[in-house]
Parts: C-alpha cells; structure tokens; sequence
C-alpha cells in the first residue's frame, strides 16, 4: 500500500485489502493509522516514525512490527517495511505482512512448551539471554516466564553456576557438535538438585547458530535411589546393618542385617527402641544411652561399644554409629565380635 506526505492511504493491492478487510479504498478518504497501530512501548506519533524509517537506510533491511487493525477492529500482528516512493520524496510505499499465522504458531509452541513436565529454557546464542521459559522452567525457578524473559545466568543464579552453565553454552557454541547432554547440579531454596540438561543449537537460514535450546530433568530423587541402592548393596557384602530411629515416636526401623546381628524376627520385633535397649548388656545400657541422649542434645554424631545379647545367652560384641537429623537418628551397627 502507499499513502502521501500527510498519512492519506493513496493505494492498496487486493492483497492488502483482504488483510485489513477492506473491499476497496478511494483515494484520500483512509489514513494510514487507521490500519496500523505503534507498538504500545512506542510514544512517537505513527507517522514520523514511519517516516523516519522510511529515510533510514540502516533499517530498511529489518521490518517494523507493528499491529494491523481490521474493518472489524480487530488486531492482529504484523511487519512493515516502507521506503520512498521511486522518484517521488513525498509518497511512501509499504510492504505489509500478516504474522497472524506466526503468532498462532508461538502460542502453540509455547502451550506444547508448557505441557511438558520437565523444565525448557532458550536462550540467544549472541547474548546467552533468554527468550523463552515453560511453565516448569517458571516453577523451578520460582518466578514468572515474563520476568525471566531477557535475563541471563548470572541474573538468576550465584556466580559459581552461572559460569558453569555459560562455560558449557559457550563451549557447545564454539564446537561442531551441535548437542550435548550433561548433569548440572543447581542450589533451590536451600536445597540442592541435579538436573540431567539436553542442549541444542538451533541455526538460522544461513547455519548461524541463533538460539540455545535446553530441556532440563530433574533426577535428584533418581540419583538418591541409586545411590541408596550402592549403599544398600555395600551394607549387605559388609554385613553391616542399618538403622533408623524416630526420636519423638520411638519408632526404630531395622534391615535384614539388623535381624540377623540381634538375631531378633521381623516376627518378633515390634519396631519400638525397647526392642533394641532390651537388648543390651546391663552393664553396658546406661553408657549407650548416656552418648545417645548427648548426640540428641547436641546434634552431634553418636559411637558406641556395646554388647547384645544373642542366641544361645551368648553375647555380641557390637560397634554402633549414628547421626542426627531433625528428630531422627540414622546409623549403623556392625558385627565386631
């Protein structure tokens, strides 16, 4: 379309008169912001600033994007480019696209971002800021997608973990691969997590590297459960037995080995910390309690000596660890006979 030194729309195609619903335009009877809107951040006036576009040399090779408005009212999303008319210095000609389609598009890659259960975060591959973030990124996080938008690592997390996470952006950037897969560790709220990371490149049409794509899980209660398994696995080669023990409710949980060092059922146990005190050589309870009750009252760690009382009224010699952690106390108990 091409409108005159004054705004006044002089010609549109059919093209640009199906876009902004119009069946034909008499000349000097339309003007141009009546079908093109600024931006709500712009405060310069329509007109001058498409003029100033239009007499800009540097930015004739990127679009505006501006909102179209229909006969209806409607808005949509579009770009313009404007020049001068040929051989005219006070007529303006623009090509004008819909980006309607475009925008369908992002808000459908956007709610299949959100959809997803673990956490999306692009970033630039110029500036390493982000441009978008899903709704777990957002949770995890603990902050809304719009104010993520445009911030960088080190916005976000302490200094350690930024340079980490942008030393391997930058060395994914820099190399030919154009993937990778990592594990990074991340402190939330106090709370440490791991998060297994895809990483992927995405190129633009000349295969520039344009943005970073990562899509994060977190695996930190995978890896507690594998390593619990080593551990559980390293216990029962070692014979040693594990423990736990509720210091409010007296609650006292016992693997297999623990049975088997007590030589106590799982039939015959009850799960309460009497069954284990009764237990006990009569000479040696009132010291193991005393280190126990001292571990409690100073959050500390606990170590004993003791003997139980096993098959046969024969007794085992064993050495007891423990550890406090809010009001319980995990251990060991090893066969030292």
């Amino acid at each position: 379309l091409t409108f005159d030194n004054a705004g006044m729309v002089e010609f549109a195609n059919p093209v640009a008169l199906s876009m902004f619903g119009l069946d034909a335009i008499t000349p000097q009877t339309v003007h141009i912001r009546e079908l093109v809107s600024p931006s709500q951040h712009v405060h310069e006036p329509l007109l001058i600033g498409l003029k100033k576009a239009a007499r800009n040399s540097a930015v004739h090779h990127m679009p505006l994007t501006l909102d179209g408005i229909r006969k209806s009212g409607k808005i949509f999303p579009l770009t313009l480019r404007i020049n001068l008319l040929p051989g005219n210095d006070i007529s303006y000609v623009c090509t004008v696209k819909d980006l309607s389609d475009v925008k369908n598009q992002e808000v459908f890659a956007q709610t299949v971002f959100d959809a997803l259960p673990n956490m999306l975060i692009v970033k630039r591959a110029d500036t390493l800021s982000i441009t978008h973030v899903n709704d777990a990124g957002s949770k995890i996080l603990g902050a809304d997608k719009a104010s993520l938008v445009g911030l960088s690592d080190f916005d976000i997390f302490d200094e350690t973990e930024a340079k980490k996470f942008i030393s391997d952006d930058k060395q994914l950037l820099s190399s030919s691969e154009k993937q990778n897969v990592n594990e990074f560790e991340l402190n939330i709220d106090g709370v440490t997590r791991f998060f297994e990371t895809k990483k992927i490149v995405i190129d633009d049409n000349y295969g520039k590297p344009q943005y970073i794509l990562a899509l994060s899980e977190d695996v930190t209660k995978w890896r507690d459960k594998t390593l619990n398994r080593r551990m559980s696995m390293a216990a029962d080669a070692a014979h040693i037995g594990v423990w736990e023990w509720d210091t409010c409710t007296n609650e006292l949980i016992w693997d297999d080995w623990m049975h088997k060092i007590y030589s106590v059922s799982k039939a015959g146990f009850s799960g309460q910390f009497s069954d284990w005190e009764s237990t006990v050589h009569c000479d040696d309870i009132v010291n193991v309690k005393k280190k126990i009750n001292q571990a409690i009252q100073e959050s500390s760690g606990f170590h004993a000596t003791f003997r139980v009382k096993a098959a046969s009224d024969k007794y085992r010699h064993i050495s007891a660890y423990g550890r406090i952690e809010g009001n319980k106390m995990f251990g060991i108990n090893i066969d030292i006979t």
